[in-house]
């Protein structure tokens, strides 16, 4: 827990899960994994995973579609709650899936996504298009994954840190509900 975490009573939802936090499964308080939720391997080869990962990065795939799509409603309708819980849901989803075939980077990655977008999920605050701009970077980021996993059966070889590190420091290395 950090000292922010301490003073706050509770972890900052914005705050970058790192990978090597991830790995060590010391994950921010609210996301932990019962034991049957862990994965057993750190990547696809060796989870029996290797028949379902054509279609998790043909998922993938229309995830960033499906994300993209929501950011376009989003910079022309801010408020649209629809449109956020879509996001949300696609990272939320993709998060999950990531961490079921073992591709635990990335699906820290979808984890720091869904941490900018919960606090829109109110309402209390129209989405902005900072926000939307940093998500939409992160997201080209990502287009180059499913060719890679393909190959590697494995995401340690992405530099996956820099996408995270990349959304946090575009919203100005905070929550942007905060500014």
């Amino acid at each position: 827990m950090t000292e922010s975490d301490m003073k706050h009573g509770g972890p900052d939802p914005a705050r970058i899960v790192s990978i090597e936090e991830t790995n060590r499964g010391s994950i921010p308080r609210g996301n932990e994994k019962s034991e049957s939720e862990k994965p057993l391997a750190s990547d696809a080869i060796g989870m029996g995973m290797e028949e379902y990962l054509d279609d998790f990065l043909s998922e993938f795939g229309q995830a960033l579609v499906a994300m993209n799509s929501s950011l376009d409603t989003l910079e022309s309708d801010p408020a649209d709650k629809m449109e956020i819980n879509n996001l949300y849901r696609n990272s939320h989803n993709m998060k999950g899936g990531s961490n079921a075939m073992g591709l635990m980077r990335l699906g820290a990655v979808f984890l720091n996504i869904e941490s900018v977008i919960e606090p829109y999920r109110s309402g209390l605050q129209p989405f902005s298009g900072k926000v939307a701009g940093a998500i939409r970077v992160s997201l080209a980021s990502l287009e180059k994954v499913p060719a890679s996993v393909q190959r590697m059966k494995s995401d340690n070889a992405l530099d996956l840190d820099v996408v995270s590190a990349a959304l946090f420091s575009s919203l100005g290395g905070h929550s942007p509900v905060v500014d």
